[in-house]
């Protein structure tokens, strides 16, 4: 969480290329490796997306923020023309083992990192609770609890209660 107006990420740098720093949550860091791949895009300038890789991981939170401090190298080559301080927005590429994906619609009671899925298994339908690793476009990403499920419930998820008699129709 930032605050309104307080810079998140600083774009710094020249002679050998640009550094971009960012703060990132816990659940964002953990696992991040140096090498690991950026994009980069300018608030000046968002047509045009910077490659970056990631150079340092703070091995602590900052104090009062909570956030790790990451740095993402940007190349000499590709950075001609920029200006230190300007605002960027950084996507890190993100490598989480994924137990499946689901569609967002079979996901119920979800907070971001737990929710459940609910299967058919003899005319009844069974909730499974699962970890969410994350939300990539309309599907959610999951890292634990799809265990021997092969099918989950789509339509009408939310209105099911563990143990009620489901018909399927496909």
């Amino acid at each position: 969480m930032v605050a309104p107006g307080r810079p998140i990420v600083h774009l710094s740098g020249q002679g050998r290329g640009f550094v971009v720093r960012a703060a990132l949550a816990d659940r964002d860091v953990l696992g991040l490796l140096p090498g690991t791949l950026a994009r980069v895009r300018l608030d000046a300038d968002p047509g045009r997306p910077l490659a970056g890789r990631v150079t340092e991981i703070a091995r602590a939170a900052g104090r009062g923020t909570g956030t790790y401090q990451v740095e993402i190298a940007l190349p000499a080559a590709g950075s001609a023309g920029l200006l230190s301080g300007l605002t960027a927005r950084v996507e890190i590429e993100r490598r989480v083992p994924a137990a499946g994906a689901v569609p967002l619609s079979a996901v119920v009671d979800g907070d971001g990192e737990q929710g459940a899925v609910f299967t058919i298994r003899d005319g009844a339908a069974h909730r499974v609770p699962v970890r969410i690793a994350f939300l990539q476009g309309d599907r959610a990403v999951l890292s634990a609890g799809l265990d021997g499920v092969d099918r989950v419930v789509t339509d009408g998820a939310p209105r099911l209660s563990d143990g009620a008699r489901v018909t399927v129709s496909e």
